[in-house]
């Protein structure tokens, strides 16, 4: 059996940031990093690649899933705001959760980020503001730098290669139990109990550390409550966003985009007080394909070299909302929504507005 101080389940940017903290605090730790997918280096989208059109199910799939995590190959926006973006405000001063902001941003630049930062406090995102408020939508305040798709892969590249000089790195290996050990004996039932060390069942053999972090990120997240469930910890609901994803010429959006790159735009429904929101703005950008579990859904990639551009702006458009009891799987609930779209449309549905407000497909 190997045996580690820190493993570390998912090399997303959650399980990346995590290992290079700890070898920087603690360089004495002997660390291994776990991760289901490949190597930045070998996460290669057929489809990105020209060589087929559509999604041919590779296993795993090399969007979702390798070094990097889920969004390897995104625009590579950084937010500079708590206004957004998750919920660490729920157990940090935002304060704090913004220091933390700009400490990722200095290792993002020691691995070669950029220095230019959008922001929507300036006259011009003011009057944007403005306008939007005439039409009852907020636009969220944020500063946001764009990395680019091609430079997000740049920068994910140079930190694997510097963590794999610090870590021990294991691509390809699948996490399938988690036993937490107290005393030298299994524990079944977590809930009130703290472990001193655990144990894991991988596909390269069972590995004993004395501290686990778990980051399995969105490709794991079903197995992950599967895994809580059965070692009775209590999960919270998340809320559950439900969308699509528009493409419109960037000439549009260009007045917007040029000024904060993205606009978080959140808009109140007369009919039921629903919250609308945009997400992921790539401004030039492209349409993607992603798989997850054989079930596709799309994302937006943008890239920073002007070459590289298309003529095109997508954003999502999401409605979201937080069940109470007994609802208890968000996550399943948003991945079945998904397979009857695909179920119904033999694939990502594509429809233009026109025809979707004259009810016509």
């Amino acid at each position: 059996m190997k045996k580690v101080d820190v493993a570390i389940i998912g090399a997303g940017l959650a399980g990346i940031f995590a290992a290079y903290e700890l070898v920087s605090e603690r360089p004495d730790l002997k660390i291994l990093l776990l991760e289901q997918g490949d190597p930045i280096a070998k996460r290669e989208c057929p489809i990105l690649q020209g060589k087929v059109k559509s999604c041919i199910n590779c296993k795993p799939c090399a969007v979702m899933r390798g070094f990097g995590g889920a969004g390897a190959f995104s625009d590579g926006k950084f937010n500079f705001t708590t206004e957004f973006g998750g919920w660490l405000t729920d157990y940090l001063e935002a304060s704090v959760v913004l220091s933390l902001i700009d400490e990722v941003n200095a290792v993002n630049k020691k691995f070669g980020a950029s220095n230019t930062v959008y922001s929507t406090e300036t006259p011009e995102g003011e009057a944007i503001r403005r306008r939007a408020l005439s039409h009852d939508i907020h636009l969220l305040n944020a500063r946001c730098m764009h990395l680019g798709t091609e430079n997000n892969r740049k920068i994910l590249e140079r930190l694997y290669e510097w963590l794999n000089e610090h870590v021990e790195l294991s691509c390809n290996t699948h996490v399938s139990q988690i036993i937490p050990m107290k005393a030298g004996e299994p524990v079944h039932h977590l809930n009130g109990i703290i472990p001193d060390s655990y144990e894991l069942e991988t596909s390269k053999g069972r590995v004993a550390c004395d501290i686990l972090i778990a980051a399995p990120g969105r490709s794991g997240a079903e197995w992950f409550s599967d895994m809580c469930t059965e070692l009775h910890l209590p999960l919270i609901n998340n809320q559950v966003d439900i969308g699509v994803r528009v493409e419109l010429p960037a000439l549009v959006f260009k007045d917007i985009t040029d000024v904060m790159y993205e606009a978080k735009l959140k808009y109140m429904t007369r009919g039921y007080n629903d919250i609308v929101r945009t997400f992921c703005m790539n401004p030039y950008g492209y349409v993607v394909t992603e798989n997850t579990d054989g079930i596709i859904t799309v994302n937006g990639h943008s890239f920073d070299d002007p070459a590289l551009r298309s003529e095109n702006t997508n954003f999502a458009l999401l409605v979201s909302n937080r069940f109470t009891e007994p609802f208890k799987e968000p996550y399943r609930y948003g991945k079945h929504i998904a397979s009857l779209s695909n179920m119904l449309g033999g694939g990502v549905m594509v429809q233009r507005l026109g025809d979707l407000k004259n009810g016509r497909r």
